[in-house]
């Protein structure tokens, strides 16, 4: 089993769309270094919070990573008042009116130039702080990388940890090969792209089989797999299903933080600016 060590000071996970496995994938990376003693904390630079719901799914990366909630891990929540619309609140305070794409990407360009600016410095500064907090950071995206024009809810964290990124493909998903093959494009040559991993694998299919085809030239490296988790569908959150979570993705995991231990910061060593 490897940690993080003196390799690179964070991780994020980025979907190719909503629904790829970037939240199960952080939980069971955050609950496997608490395990091995690594001081680890979530980031996730914006969330959106159903009318039905009490708290973000960060509550629950905070569960995983048995650390307290600070909105710093969270810094903007879009709290819907219909399926598509909501208040966007940065820290709690309202920030404005924003349509979402999807289950969890919000649409930042309906904000004002000037609060897109102080919401982007706010997020750069937010995961500054989370990142001293702790001894590893672990990001999760929102929605697709690609999803919404100037995305900060994806990238931004990710420049200003030097975070790794392993990109999240829901197996489920048909084009998910596709979406694969181009990423690298997308995310451009200042994000170091560590390599993918394929969750929601049917019963009837094995991992290896289904990781095979995306791991040709061109592609990101395969770290392997993550099955289909019927626990954490019927018991979501629970401490059983997180369990069983965990132990499903062990192998995944472990080759996501050796990715992460064998590659150097950028910096000299100097982990977030």
């Amino acid at each position: 089993m490897s940690t993080p060590g003196n390799g690179l000071p964070a991780l994020a996970y980025l979907g190719l769309s909503s629904g790829s496995g970037k939240s199960v994938l952080s939980y069971a990376t955050l609950r496997a270094l608490h395990d091995r003693g690594v001081r680890a904390a979530p980031f996730k630079a914006v969330s959106v919070l159903e009318r039905h719901e009490d708290e973000t799914a960060v509550h629950q990366h905070c569960r995983a990573a048995r650390v307290r909630y600070h909105s710093d891990m969270n810094p903007l929540v879009l709290h819907l008042t219909d399926e598509h619309t909501g208040l966007l609140r940065l820290h709690g305070d309202p920030l404005g009116t924003v349509r979402r794409l999807g289950s969890d990407t919000v649409w930042l360009p309906d904000l004002s130039t000037e609060s897109r600016q102080v919401a982007t410095t706010e997020i750069q500064d937010a995961a500054r702080r989370v990142a001293r907090s702790c001894d590893f950071t672990v990001v999760e995206g929102s929605g697709g990388v690609a999803d919404v024009p100037e995305d900060v809810a994806n990238t931004t964290a990710v420049e200003v940890l030097e975070a790794g990124v392993v990109v999240a493909a829901n197996a489920q998903r048909t084009g998910h090969a596709a979406g694969l093959a181009g990423i690298a494009n997308v995310l451009g040559p200042r994000i170091r792209l560590l390599g993918c991993v394929l969750t929601n694998i049917p019963d009837a299919f094995a991992g290896p089989e289904i990781l095979h085809p995306v791991t040709g030239p061109g592609f990101p490296r395969g770290l392997g797999f993550l099955p289909h988790v019927r626990a954490w569908q019927t018991e979501p959150g629970s401490e059983d299903a997180l369990r069983i979570l965990a132990a499903q993705a062990a192998g995944a995991v472990d080759a996501v933080l050796a990715s992460c231990a064998d590659s150097a910061p950028t910096m000299d060593g100097v982990g977030p600016r």
